[in-house]
């Protein structure tokens, strides 16, 4: 053998083993990228939590009281997390819209019919204030960089701008339209939807005003609404049946994506890189996979036919959907009632 055929040889035996280490690395990184895929979790209902017949709207989890608040007719319903323990009226009103954990053991709430807010103690349930507000109150939401809350009033097509510790109305900011729900974004923004438009407000809560509004095309009455801060992501959900997702900074629509009909209710659950959304007309919750500017639809689960809004426990990862058996009504333009005795809470949780 020449010299020259030795170092064909060579060259043979490193080339093979060099593309043997490249197989291996490939199917690592092929390995790798579908346990990354199948990471999320797949969510199953595990419990059901009976309640008083009442209709609802939406809630809130107090991660530190480990409590959850439902506004609901008649009044703020509590729920021990740890216990189990439901307390069916807590604080009484004729028509609770929203509630709002402030921190420190204090709650507040949209009396919708009052045209004010409660702020009350979480755990005794105590009245320590009532402040008037606009029209027809419904969402309510603690803007951290302020530490003031606000409230969206669908009445007066404005938001009630709250001081909780000196307790009262410190602002009114008109709005353009109809506004439904609002998520605190960064900086002390705070995001509305305007149902009647079809758009997203951006407000300056300090500067008491109106910056700008993004267009929600494929949308036809916005509900629920998110904001995933580290991702800069909001969630708006539409009676049609869009999940839009688009940027908080500029409302560029990252993606949109259908739950099917009549969802009234957003979530991001950021430490898990998630999203839920519970949609009434087919009863659902879809979950969403979150990373950065890619989101992709996970799983379906069924709930209840009318289980419009859910509520995130931050701290479990848990997901608790006000659920009842609901008949049609009689008038088409009466909201379908509930069955007797068939109201309660569904528990959901990741299977793994």
């Amino acid at each position: 053998m020449t010299i020259v055929d030795n170092l064909d040889s060579i060259r043979i035996r490193l080339f093979r083993r060099l593309m043997r280490r490249s197989a291996a690395a490939l199917l690592l990184i092929l390995l790798a990228a579908g346990a990354c895929a199948g990471a999320e979790p797949r969510y199953r209902v595990s419990a059901h939590i009976p309640i008083s017949d009442a209709r609802w709207d939406y809630g809130a989890v107090d991660p530190e009281a480990h409590r959850l608040y439902l506004g609901r007719i008649g009044g703020v319903l509590a729920l021990d997390l740890s216990s189990g323990t439901v307390i069916p009226v807590l604080v009484p009103s004729a028509l609770v819209h929203g509630v709002a954990p402030l921190g420190g053991g204090l709650v507040m709430s949209t009396n919708g019919e009052a045209n004010s807010v409660s702020l009350f103690e979480g755990i005794s349930g105590r009245e320590l204030a009532t402040i008037p507000v606009g029209k027809e109150p419904d969402a309510i939401v603690r803007e951290p960089h302020t530490r003031l809350v606000i409230t969206t009033n669908e009445g007066s097509h404005d938001l009630s701008v709250i001081d909780p510790i000196a307790r009262r109305l410190v602002a009114t900011i008109g709005l353009p339209g109809t506004p439904e729900y609002a998520a605190a974004g960064a900086d002390g923004l705070l995001y509305d939807n305007i149902t009647d438009r079809n758009e997203v407000a951006v407000i300056d809560v300090a500067a008491r005003r109106v910056l700008r509004t993004y267009p929600l095309r494929r949308c036809q009455g916005p509900t629920g609404l998110a904001y995933d801060a580290p991702d800069d992501l909001l969630l708006a959900v539409c009676r049609n049946g869009a999940a839009v997702f688009l940027r908080g900074r500029d409302g560029l629509e990252v993606a949109s994506l259908n739950v099917g009909a009549g969802p009234d209710a957003a979530m991001f659950d950021v430490a898990r890189h998630l999203a839920f959304v519970p949609a009434g007309g087919p009863g659902s919750l879809t979950v969403f996979a979150v990373h950065g500017a890619g989101v992709s639809k996970v799983q379906t689960l069924k709930t209840r036919p009318g289980s419009r809004t859910a509520i995130l426990d931050p701290a479990t990862g848990r997901v608790y959907v006000p659920a009842a058996q609901f008949r049609a009504a009689i008038d088409p333009h009466e909201r379908p009632s509930a069955v007797p005795g068939t109201s309660e809470i569904l528990v959901i949780e990741p299977e793994r």
